[in-house]
């Protein structure tokens, strides 16, 4: 009797270590999904609809490839400041080239990301190099790339960009059906979603053949079905309405 109850006694306590080692390794995932479960029910169903979640893409394309830049930096314990001032001095440049100059934005957007990268260079060459904490070197960045945005547009709004550049930010993948779901999407999708679980899988035979711990084969297929769920249902919110988002196939 006292040996069934301390094995229940044991089994109990490594079932909550578990569930708190998934939790702590997955807890934005899971705090994610929460949020969003709020937002659908707070809203009367209206967050999920195809509009809305197309809408919020294009409305907030901008930060996604501002967070898209970041996460390396985080991943790399350091924070850059200056992500905002140097996105805008960019997008100057490229209203100067495009608007008043009328260069084709096939040769514009090239020199502007090729200016964002030796931008992001000379900065993290004074943090890697010279050792000045990122802090200080971006906090610079911040303030002299405001006043260059400045400088460049005079304090003037430029406009209009030419109908190939808004596409980028406000466009979608052409159809080649014209039903009511968008079928290139759909297609779209389903190939990325099985290219990423082709992935997981060969990532955990290479893991097994070179003799690391690898999960389960349950826990493998738990992750595999969790992420056609995901990318195929957002897939079909998104060919439910315009298809992918061309913004969505640049961050890709």
């Amino acid at each position: 009797m006292e040996t069934t109850n301390k094995l229940k006694k044991e089994r109990s306590h490594s079932l909550k270590e578990k569930a708190l080692e998934i939790f702590s390794k997955y807890s934005m995932i899971i705090i994610l999904a929460v949020l969003l479960v709020a937002f659908q029910l707070m809203t009367d169903g209206i967050f999920w609809r195809p509009l809305n979640i197309t809408n919020l893409v294009l409305q907030n394309s901008h930060i996604l490839v501002l967070a898209a830049g970041m996460l390396l930096v985080v991943l790399l314990g350091h924070v850059d400041l200056s992500v905002g001032s140097v996105m805008a001095f960019v997008g100057a440049i490229a209203g100067v080239l495009m608007v008043n100059n009328g260069i084709s934005p096939w040769l514009a957007v090239p020199l502007c990301l090729l200016m964002g990268a030796v931008i992001g260079a000379w900065q993290g060459f004074w943090v890697a190099y010279v050792g000045i904490p990122a802090f200080i070197v971006t906090l610079s960045g911040l303030l002299m790339f405001r006043g260059l945005t400045q400088v460049v547009l005079g304090g003037q709004s430029l406009a209009p960009f030419p109908k190939a550049f808004q596409q980028i930010s406000t466009g979608y993948l052409p159809d080649i059906a014209g039903g009511q779901i968008h079928l290139l999407s759909m297609i779209l999708g389903v190939v990325i979603t099985g290219i990423l679980i082709l992935g997981q899988w060969r990532t955990r035979e290479r893991r097994k053949k070179n003799l690391f711990e690898v999960e389960s084969m349950a826990a493998f297929a738990f992750k595999a079905v969790f992420t056609a769920v995901v990318f195929l249902g957002a897939t079909y919110i998104f060919a439910s309405y315009q298809g992918y988002p061309i913004i969505l196939i640049v961050l890709g």
